[in-house]
């Protein structure tokens, strides 16, 4: 798979929460007619003593039958708003694996390239006595008729920097640069400002603050910090403010690729 296929995967998986939330949040303001209801509950065939309540959605109606784990009140925007914090926290991850991918597929020709910088861009990253073991055996096995087949021992090398590196978070600005710089790209947000046509301070800032937000949720439960005692209150969240984060991650992305491809 590549890597901007794992991306696309998990942005249309945000998509989708923020689509469920624009699609159920209730708009309606007043309590279910008692004889639409019973209407209804003729219409159904359910008994005619049960009790239903109504959701207006956008573009939907949703019945709910009491009794349920679910009300109408788990349908108000403040309470949904979940869904707007878990699409955001997808997009990151969809960044996050995105990074991850790029870095992977191309770290064996990163360090093929040129052997004596990549000692230096990979000299933190241990990798375990018994792979390279492992590998070193596998070098010396060859496959097919005749044993034409090569081995390929740098795929066992290669498994074992898959699972070190995704012990690694690439969300904010620096941890991708890093990251990337690993495989030859350098001077990251400076290139992707010029594919932009923005900023690269301000590519940046808006990284970091998207990567914050999505910390606060994942960490923080999007909790307002309080130095002792208040209320419990969450961080205000919008349906417009994650849809334009989730356009523009999708075209920094874009940005990230045509540096991929043109330095790897």
């Amino acid at each position: 798979m590549k890597p901007i296929e794992v991306f696309q995967n998990c942005k249309q998986r945000a998509d989708l929460l923020v689509n469920l939330y624009h699609l159920l949040h209730n708009r309606r303001k007043r309590s279910i007619r008692s004889d639409w209801a019973h209407a209804f509950l003729d219409l159904m065939h359910w008994p005619k003593k049960g009790k239903i309540q109504r959701v207006d959605g956008a573009n939907c109606v949703l019945i709910v039958r009491m009794p349920a784990q679910l009300s109408e009140d788990d349908f108000r925007p403040e309470v949904l708003s979940e869904l707007l914090r878990a699409a955001l926290t997808s997009l990151v991850a969809a960044l996050d694996r995105y990074v991850h991918e790029v870095v992977l597929q191309n770290i064996v020709k990163a360090i093929s390239k040129d052997s004596k910088k990549a000692t230096a861009r990979f000299r933190n990253l241990r990798v375990p006595v018994t792979l390279v073991k492992e590998a070193l055996d596998h070098a010396r096995r060859r496959r097919g008729s005749g044993g034409k087949i090569r081995p390929r021992p740098m795929n066992i090398i290669k498994r074992g920097l898959q699972e070190i590196l995704h012990a690694e978070s690439y969300q904010s600005s620096n941890e991708i640069a890093q990251a990337l710089a690993r495989v030859g790209i350098t001077d990251l947000w400076r290139k992707c400002a010029s594919r932009l046509g923005s900023k690269a301070e301000t590519i940046c800032a808006r990284l970091d603050r998207i990567s914050r937000r999505r910390n606060w949720i994942a960490h923080e439960g999007d909790i307002e910090r309080h130095l002792k005692g208040g209320q419990i209150r969450l961080r205000e969240i919008s349906e417009g403010e994650v849809r334009q984060d989730i356009l523009w991650i999708e075209a920094l992305v874009g940005a990230l690729e045509g540096e991929v491809a043109s330095q790897t």
